[in-house]
């Protein structure tokens, strides 16, 4: 609906600058922008389940001069925009034994009563663009969130076309 389109929109402004409170299952109040502001995160992911919202971030951490890559991903919930609670690390790229080192945006979708948490990961270490989609899966949108196939769901290889870069 477009209520939801406009809250989601407004979401993603809200958490451009997103950061994480030291704790796990720390509520805090909103008091502006950046939303959270102890920990530098990216990519807000958020998700709508009943009359809570699930705000999904990458813990950001600077490695070298250009490059960025994320060592965690966090949860925050709310039902009301402005009281938030913190529920710490739900999951790490090295959560997928497969995969090699960095690791990007994910999200989060619920399925027949399932969440599915899909993210951009590193998995050959022989290349520098060996890129695939990682899934986990959990009965609750807070997890444990369990690798879902053991394996990536969609690798670089599989999808080849007429250029040299990654999809």
């Amino acid at each position: 609906t477009m209520r939801r389109f406009t809250f989601t929109a407004g979401l993603f402004y809200l958490a451009g600058a997103v950061t994480f409170p030291a704790q796990a299952q720390e509520t805090f109040e909103y008091r502006g922008n950046p939303l959270i502001r102890d920990r530098f995160t990216a990519d807000p992911a958020p998700l709508v389940v009943g009359d809570t919202l699930y705000l999904y971030v990458g813990h950001d951490e600077a490695r070298g001069e250009e490059m960025f890559n994320i060592t965690g991903w966090l949860a925050y919930s709310t039902q009301d925009m402005r009281t938030w609670t913190a529920h710490g690390e739900i999951r790490k790229p090295t959560d997928f034994a497969w995969v090699q080192k960095d690791a990007w945006a994910s999200q989060v979708h619920e399925k027949d009563g399932r969440f599915w948490f899909y993210t951009a990961v590193e998995h050959d270490p022989a290349t520098s663009h060996g890129k695939a989609i990682g899934v986990a899966v959990a009965d609750n949108p807070l997890g444990p969130f369990r690798d879902a196939r053991g394996s990536a769901l969609v690798r670089n290889e599989d999808t080849q076309g007429p250029h040299h870069w990654d999809d």
